[in-house]
């Protein structure tokens, strides 16, 4: 049998790999999100085929195909697998992983094959029974197809290009500091090339061909901090860069193509900052170093307010404005007519209760209330540059949408998930989301009979917080000029009075 040539081993094809699965598990959790389990449940089939067509061909199981179609179906790639490891392997809770996507797959088909088929004359299946059934396969099918590609990443040996790249890192790692080599690690891992030094430099025309600027790149700066960027002309970009930052010290790049700058560029800063400051404002999370919020709330009170649900400082004066109190009086009273505007008002203090931090001393610099901002929208919050709550509708028919953190979220179960939804029946997650917020944010539409338990729910709360606080630390509220002050004195007279905030209570 002839030597497997592996299409994973240059730069170009890692780096495209890594965007392809970082779209198959976003969709993979979006389609569960929404109910589409029959497009969760194909994805993951493609991911454990993918994966095992990776082992087999790197122990020549099988051959190299040109067209991906012609590899043996999925149920032959099991039975390929049981024969060159019929040992039980064990990962990730699964005692028999061999055994259990074997399952898995006769279950899949089942389910793909369960929503319309049936024998002539006979009923289908009952379509709430089909579609539990459905979400179960969907459930399982993720945790074996992360499972497969844990163990695949762990048993194939590496090719020997990626070996000779190893060899050469190694010689050169020696003339680099510790943290360096961490860094050029990680970057190779997403697909970049090794980082090249840039201190001094005017530009880098020479190092890139015309025809292959377009892509993701990485700076690094002599504080240690990152910046990840998109361009079509690095080389151009680059030239910007160092005319507003001196102290450019390394440059590393990856060839994108332009339809896929905008994901690659929100993946790769996703993953750069969880171990590292970016000086990116767009698409980040929790901004780090000194921030005009400082001023107001010191950080250790931030960091007390984000772990502890029952803490909220009420102290500090209120804006005294008497012009921007009377450009909003007039439209204060015809919110006050509505027939739901007692209905809204406790809506919204509830939230700004739970979920903005030190209110009165941020308030207008570093949020706004909004009153009867369109037709139908009785009330919006806004923080920094983007709506977090709002209450639309009239009368008893209200409903709230809610932005919050992504990220809270992620180690969630199936199980878990569920219960949530069952606890709130009106819950609707959608897809909208606004660039000040970055890639780490959800939105969910609730009714307004739910809201109240929603935001203050300790499941919920930390990830509604951890949204808030973010956007206030980067920067001041741009809304602050259409703050309606009459009504945040609505919202904030219990507060005036004195009375305790109600704590999260666990449901």
């Amino acid at each position: 049998m002839r030597k497997s040539r592996d299409p994973e081993s240059s730069p170009r094809g890692n780096a495209e790999k890594y965007l392809s699965y970082r779209e198959a598990w976003a969709r993979i959790k979006a389609a569960q999100g929404h109910g589409f389990y029959l497009e969760a449940v194909t994805i993951e089939e493609s991911i454990i085929s993918d994966r095992l067509i990776r082992y087999l061909l790197s122990v020549n199981a099988i051959e190299l195909k040109d067209d991906s179609h012609r590899y043996p179906p999925f149920g032959q790639l099991i039975q390929l697998w049981k024969q060159e490891r019929p040992e039980p392997i064990t990962s990730r809770g699964v005692d028999n992983l061999q055994e259990a996507v074997d399952h898995w797959r006769r279950h899949r088909n089942n389910i793909v094959h369960g929503l319309v088929k049936s024998n002539p004359g006979t009923p289908t299946e009952d379509i709430d029974d089909f579609l539990w059934a459905a979400r179960q396969a969907a459930a399982e099918g993720e945790k074996l197809a992360k499972a497969v590609s844990q163990w695949c990443a762990k048993v194939v040996p590496r090719s020997p290009r990626e070996t000779r790249t190893k060899t050469s890192e190694a010689v050169t790692s020696a003339s680099i500091s510790p943290e360096e080599q961490r860094l050029t690690r990680l970057l190779g891992q997403l697909g970049f090339s090794a980082p090249i030094h840039v201190r001094g430099r005017t530009s880098v025309a020479d190092l890139f061909k015309q025809k292959e600027r377009c892509g993701v790149y990485v700076l690094e700066f002599a504080t240690g901090e990152l910046y990840a960027g998109k361009a079509r002309d690095v080389t151009r970009r680059f030239v910007q860069h160092s005319k507003t930052h001196d102290d450019i010290e390394r440059l590393a790049f990856m060839r994108v193509s332009e339809a896929e700058l905008d994901t690659a560029e929100r993946s790769v800063i996703k993953r750069l900052e969880e171990g590292k400051p970016l000086r990116n404002i767009t698409f980040t999370r929790l901004p780090a170093g000194e921030t005009d919020f400082d001023l107001v709330m010191s950080h250790e009170e931030q960091m007390r307010w984000r772990a502890d649900l029952s803490f909220q400082d009420l102290s500090g004066p209120r804006l005294v404005d008497p012009v921007l109190r009377r450009k909003y009086s007039r439209r204060y009273r015809q919110f006050e007519r509505l027939g739901s505007a007692e209905r809204v008002s406790d809506v919204l203090r509830t939230y700004v209760d739970a979920a903005i931090p030190v209110p009165r001393r941020s308030e207008v610099a570093f949020w706004a209330v909004t009153c009867l901002p369109s037709v139908g929208m009785p009330a919006r919050i806004n923080i920094n540059w983007q709506e977090v709550f709002n209450v639309h509708g009239h009368d008893a028919d209200l409903w709230c949408s809610i932005f919050m953190a992504a990220s809270p979220f992620d180690e969630w179960s199936q199980e878990r998930s569920d219960k949530l939804y069952e606890r709130y029946l009106t819950l609707q997650p959608t897809d909208h989301w606004y660039k000040p917020g970055g890639e780490d944010q959800l939105n969910f539409y609730i009714r307004a009979d739910e809201v109240e338990s929603f935001v203050t729910d300790p499941e919920v709360l930390p990830a509604i917080r951890e949204f808030n606080l973010r956007l206030m630390r980067r920067g001041p509220c741009i809304y602050g000029r259409y703050h309606c002050m009459d009504l945040v004195d609505r919202l904030l007279e219990e507060k005036e009075r004195g009375e305790e905030l109600p704590a999260a209570v666990p449901t």
